[in-house]
Order: C-alpha cells, then sequence, then structure tokens
C-alpha cells in the first residue's frame, strides 16, 4: 500500500512520463504528512521550472503561495479575487478567504 505522498508522486511522474503541460492538484497535501508535503512542493516547483503548469485548489493558502504565481479565490462558484504574487501578500489573500 502506498502512502498518500507516494500516490501523489505516482499521479504526477505519470503526468511527467506523458509529457503532460498543464498538472490539476486538487487539494494535493491534504493528507499528507508534512515531509511529503515538503517533497510534492518541491516537485511542483521544479515542473514549473519547466514550463509545466499547475492549476493548485487548496484551502492551505501557505502551500499555495509557496508555488503558484497567481491567485483567484472563489466563493459559491464565483470569483471573488484575482492577483499576481507580486501584487499580494499570505496575508491580504488570508483577509480575502475569511471575509468571503
Amino acid at each position: 500500500n502506498l502512502s498518500g505522498g507516494q500516490k501523489q508522486a505516482v499521479a504526477i511522474a505519470r503526468a511527467v512520463h506523458f509529457k503532460k503541460r498543464v498538472l490539476l492538484l486538487d487539494e494535493p497535501t491534504s493528507a499528507l504528512s508534512v515531509r511529503e508535503t515538503e517533497a510534492l512542493l518541491n516537485q511542483v516547483l521544479k515542473l514549473k521550472a519547466e514550463n509545466v503548469s499547475s492549476v493548485f485548489v487548496t484551502h492551505n493558502l501557505y502551500h499555495a503561495y509557496q508555488v503558484c504565481d497567481r491567485f483567484v479565490i472563489m466563493s459559491h462558484g464565483t470569483k471573488v479575487f484575482d492577483v499576481d504574487k507580486a501584487d499580494t501578500s499570505i496575508g491580504q489573500l488570508t483577509e480575502y478567504v475569511v471575509l468571503t
């Protein structure tokens, strides 16, 4: 049996093997240990350096802030905030999430 982190690693490895250019990561760190989370985020950053894009769906803003260049916050299916990383902070993102 594979751990959550190992399953995520296999899924990412498959995407890389099949030369996918966009990854959809839906709550990828929610069931991972701290070590597995770190490994996953590092892998996402490596892929980013190889021009592989990721859509990172998460409730953990700290994880998203480490790997994302752009943030879109949605509430009940409506986009309420859309910003480049250079134009925001983790505090501002948190504020938008709490207020929506």
